[in-house]
């Protein structure tokens, strides 16, 4: 048996969050648009505002700056619809419209009062209360609690999982996934999706556990890129969604 000196170390409290948050900071990015046939950036680069500044939205004349004011004006009247549900259900139905629009998504319902059952229920950010999911309402609870939700859609879980299959031990993933337990891949076609992975990993679409898991994992990882000073220590889940996004292309 061995020794306190030479034993294996303890790994199940990993902070996977500051594993992640050294992969954006040390790592080279770039990608290939089979769309515009160009590489974005045209030399891989190194760091998390770097690779912010290589996001777009739709098309590459759309960058992250012009998507930022955008979605904070969404933000800024979900603020505001959020004091009064019931009475700005039209308001937010059309708001739904747009977040749906911007993001390339098919709007669920036209049933505003299903919208605010939804983000009624995703509100309490707890799994004994599901709300439902899909690469449209998750950004619509993006939106409504920036603070606390992640877009979940199938670049950003690619993402996820591409690095964590990257930067861990076999031996850390099993904790990983113990961790995360609903955290999964997300169907989606484009670009270099599907992606191979080595692991096994469940089917995380429309699925809210798994919403749950990437919002935790996603804002442990902005805790650390603040806590390192990356970008001043602004970094919102905005910014880590967008570097994210581009990841998982």
């Amino acid at each position: 048996m061995a020794n306190a000196s030479t034993s294996i170390p303890i790994i199940s409290d990993i902070d996977f969050g500051e594993h992640y948050s050294h992969y954006f900071k040390h790592s080279e990015f770039q990608i290939f648009s089979r769309k515009q046939k160009i590489y974005i950036p045209s030399q891989p680069c190194v760091g998390f505002s770097e690779r912010l500044n290589c996001y777009f939205w739709p098309t590459p004349n759309d960058n992250y700056e012009k998507n930022k004011r955008l979605l904070n004006q969404y933000i800024d009247l979900a603020s505001k619809c959020l004091q009064d549900l019931k009475s700005n259900e039209d308001r937010i139905l059309s708001l739904f419209m747009d977040i749906c629009k911007w993001g390339g998504v098919k709007l669920p319902t036209n049933n505003s009062s299903e919208v605010i059952i939804s983000l009624v229920a995703a509100s309490s950010r707890s799994k004994l209360q599901v709300a439902k999911m899909n690469s449209a309402w998750t950004k619509l609870y993006a939106i409504f609690y920036p603070n606390d939700f992640i877009i979940f859609d199938s670049r950003v879980a690619t993402s996820l999982l591409s690095i964590a299959e990257g930067i861990l031990s076999k031996e850390e993933i099993v904790v990983f996934q113990k961790k995360y337990p609903a955290l999964g891949y997300v169907n989606g076609r484009g670009g270099t999706r599907p992606r191979q992975l080595k692991y096994k990993w469940s089917n995380a679409y429309k699925l809210w556990e798994a919403q749950l898991d990437a919002n935790l994992l996603c804002k442990s990882i902005c805790r650390h890129l603040n806590f390192d000073g990356v970008l001043n220590g602004s970094v919102t889940l905005r910014d880590l969604e967008a570097v994210l996004f581009m990841d998982g292309y």
